[in-house]
């Protein structure tokens, strides 16, 4: 009876380690899988922040392209209104010019007709 008892205790361990096996290969699949999907998953995250990078990068790069373009239309639109302005500034400083050489052709005429009063 103690062969028995011997051989059920080791049928016993045996089934126990099998299944013991059977249960480390299960974890272990089960680990394994655990792993690949966080890995997809991270994979699939880094490949959209990658993506949000690149349009952000886009959207830079076209709102630069438009400050460049605002700048120059800008400074065109400076440079016209300073023309314009150096024109008109001529024109009046020749009004004033004209109208000084007028001032003091006046003001002689006068002091010479005061003068000639005087000596009268």
């Amino acid at each position: 009876m103690a062969d028995k008892t011997g051989a059920q205790t080791t049928r016993k361990q045996e089934a126990l380690q099998v299944e013991y096996k059977h249960d480390i290969q299960q974890l272990d699949t089960q680990i394994n899988q655990t792993v690949q999907q966080h890995a997809a998953a991270i994979q699939k995250m880094h490949q959209e922040r990658v993506q949000e990078l690149r349009d952000l990068v886009t959207k830079k790069m076209q709102i630069e392209k438009d400050i460049v373009k605002t700048t120059n239309e800008l400074r065109e639109a400076y440079d016209r209104s300073r023309e314009i302005f150096e024109v008109v500034l001529d024109g009046r400083i020749e009004d004033c010019e004209k109208n000084l050489k007028q001032l003091k052709d006046i003001t002689e005429e006068t002091w010479d007709h005061v003068e000639e009063s005087q000596e009268l």
